[in-house]
């Protein structure tokens, strides 16, 4: 099994969390505005409250990122994980680094206090949703609904 490590990300990364950024939108067939996502990432690298960012590194080299976003339900119990974006290169996608990752933040959500994490999976992405689904992230049967305010 492959050996992976994930770093907590600083500023000094954003450069090359946004390149992943963009490569991760353009997988998914997202539209993807380079300053708003330059300028979200500094925002949440520079806000420990709102989240946590990691680069993935597998083969001494960094494969992928994921962010998690932090949220509060009474549902839940109190505070609860959002994985907001998790990306690894499509080369090194099968060999477990996505496994491991995930099972590296439900490890810091346990020790964080964090009762739950929550994801999103695009409906035709078949693959991601067996790969989630083999970990033990159920369909909550609700829909998630989105309206964006004050976009400019």
């Amino acid at each position: 099994m492959v050996e992976v490590s994930l770093f907590t990300a600083r500023l000094s990364d954003i450069d090359t969390l946004v390149g992943l950024m963009e490569e991760y939108y353009a997988y998914e067939g997202l539209p993807f505005d380079t300053p708003r996502a330059h300028a979200a990432m500094f925002r949440l690298l520079s806000d420990e409250t709102l989240g946590k960012v990691w680069l993935i590194h597998a083969y001494e080299s960094v494969v992928g990122y994921i962010v998690v976003t932090f949220g509060y339900s009474l549902e839940y119990g109190g505070r609860f994980a959002t994985v907001d974006e998790f990306f690894i290169y499509e080369a090194y996608r099968g060999r477990g680094i996505g496994t491991q990752t995930l099972g590296m933040v439900e490890a810091y959500c346990q020790d964080h206090d964090l009762h739950a994490i929550e994801l999103e999976n695009e409906r035709g992405n078949w693959s991601a949703k067996r790969f989630y689904d083999r970990l033990g992230f159920r369909d909550s049967g609700r829909y998630l609904l989105v309206k964006h305010v004050g976009d400019s």
